[in-house]
């Protein structure tokens, strides 16, 4: 008599769920001010409501979603002057960070480690098949090098764990206008400005880099994705 195999599928925990849902909504797959519910997201993965409770609530807390009442719970708008925040903040920061480079011992193999990554961003647009998602990565690791090599990675972490709003308006932005050659090539600037270890350069560099999106903001088109975007 021939056996039969049965495969479990293994339930999701309230963190996997959470994981999930917070990766969907940094990635614009559910997008701003989208409603989501406890009891088709349970359905979605297969589980029942106190797991995803708990996702929503640890969701909510972090600013990914609001509850209102008597309505619903939905994705958080993104929030421009969060984003603005954080680009001033960034500015100050790498600027920084790139005297730290320019004066430290990791200088050389810094360099080097920039170029590789540049190298990879142009590899990717010379695809022709460059997607935000996979651009949008090499231009986020090419920024966390800077903090890496200059000892302060505690930095870049915690940017990073307070940015609600500011990956879904890079997204948004790289969605809309593509510009990928443009954003490679002002890569290209902040590193050509610490090659000749020239602060000034360094911070014309940064700025124009950083401040681009604050730009774009106001020539956002007047459709659908205006209204993902609250405080102009």
């Amino acid at each position: 008599m021939q056996s039969t195999q049965v495969t479990y599928q293994k339930t999701m925990t309230g963190q996997e769920i959470y994981h999930a849902l917070k990766n969907d909504i940094l990635n614009l797959k559910l997008r701003p001010g989208q409603m989501i519910s406890e009891n088709e997201t349970a359905k979605r993965y297969h589980v029942s409501r106190t797991p995803v409770k708990a996702a929503f609530t640890r969701l909510e807390g972090e600013g990914f979603v609001e509850v209102m009442p008597q309505k619903g719970t939905f994705v958080t708008l993104i929030d421009c002057e969060h984003i603005r925040d954080i680009l001033y903040m960034r500015y100050v920061l790498e600027v920084d960070i790139l005297k730290l480079i320019r004066d430290g011992r990791n200088f050389h193999e810094t360099v080097e480690k920039l170029e590789k990554n540049l190298n990879a961003q142009t590899a990717l647009i010379q695809q022709g098949d460059t997607s935000p998602e996979s651009y949008n990565e090499l231009d986020m690791q090419f920024h966390e090098l800077l903090f890496v090599q200059a000892d302060r990675a505690g930095i870049w972490s915690i940017i990073q764990a307070n940015q609600v709003h500011y990956p879904r308006f890079r997204l948004l932005d790289t969605y809309l206008f593509a510009r990928y050659e443009e954003l490679q090539r002002q890569h290209a600037d902040i590193l050509n400005a610490l090659l000749h270890r020239d602060i000034e350069l360094v911070d014309k560099s940064v700025y124009n880099h950083l401040h681009q999106y604050l730009v774009l903001l106001s020539k956002l088109p007047s459709n659908e994705y205006r209204e993902y975007l609250i405080n102009w």
